[in-house]
């Protein structure tokens, strides 16, 4: 969709839709998506648990004309939300998308628990998938149902992105995903770390083209790189332990206190808008 809709979300409008999305991980996706147009690769988008789709209209508006989404939320079922981790409303969602996105034509709508879905009921309405957020149900089962539905969604270099794998407010997140990982013929494999989001991708090869492009435009925000059940996983957008408070206390210390104070503030107003 148009360049400009998309600028004017990530500038200002993602702020006015209610959830969970960090504005550096957002950049990020759009950072790897556009490395799928890149690449070549095409295919629908979609969320699990879209909530007031703050994520999910990222995504949208990362898609082209001819791709198709799918969003799954419980929405008014709050019966089957039995961890609490949200409680998503479909008018607001769907004035939000309306909004921001100018509509929903290409949106397919999935008002259920993602645990009563099989693959072949959204590739039936969408297609194969190159991008799915995983942000419903909170449980170990709901996680490890939700990855299973976008291993056997996505297309070969697709992107899984995994909310709250690390939130230590949701520790059966992680309980799933290993259950997932440690699992024979899987397909998804992590590869890149953002503040609240793990990034997982379908192909062998692809992982590096995507930290690559992440090397590119984010050289300031890199943290880091270490392993996650054998595979390199690169660390972007997360402060180092108390990195701020080092910086403060060199600067109070040193001769040049005056002078590189109002860079320091102006280097952390620029990483916190991931533009650094």
């Amino acid at each position: 969709m148009g360049q400009d809709l998309l600028e004017a979300y990530l500038s200002r409008g993602m702020n006015q839709v209610q959830g969970w999305l960090d504005s550096f991980s957002a950049r990020a996706i759009a950072a790897v998506v556009r490395e799928q147009q890149r690449l070549g690769l095409t295919g629908a988008v979609g969320e699990i648990g879209v909530h007031h789709g703050r994520l999910f209209i990222l995504l949208y508006l990362l898609s082209a004309p001819q791709e198709r989404a799918f969003a799954v939320d419980v929405f008014s079922d709050q019966t089957r939300n039995v961890d609490e981790s949200g409680r998503g409303n479909e008018a607001i969602f769907l004035s939000n998308l309306s909004r921001h996105a100018g509509g929903s034509e290409r949106v397919e709508l999935f008002a259920c628990d993602s645990n009563q879905l099989r693959p072949e009921d959204i590739k039936s309405r969408v297609g194969r998938c190159r991008l799915i957020s995983v942000d419903g149900g909170h449980t170990a089962d709901t996680t490890e149902n939700d990855l299973r539905l976008a291993d056997a969604l996505l297309i070969e270099g697709g992107v899984c992105i995994l909310d709250d794998y690390f939130n230590p407010m949701w520790p059966d997140v992680s309980a799933g995903a290993a259950r997932y990982f440690l699992s024979p013929g899987i397909r998804l494999h992590p590869f890149l770390i953002t503040p609240d989001k793990l990034f997982l991708t379908a192909g062998e090869g692809d992982a590096e083209e995507y930290l690559a492009v992440m090397a590119r435009m984010f050289p300031w925000r890199r943290s880091g790189e270490n392993a996650m059940y054998g595979r390199k996983v690169a660390i972007y957008g997360i402060d180092p332990p108390d990195l701020a408070g080092r910086m403060q206390r060199r600067l109070a210390q040193g001769p040049l206190r005056p002078l590189l104070r109002p860079v320091y503030h102006r280097l952390r107003r620029m990483m916190q808008r991931g533009q650094a």
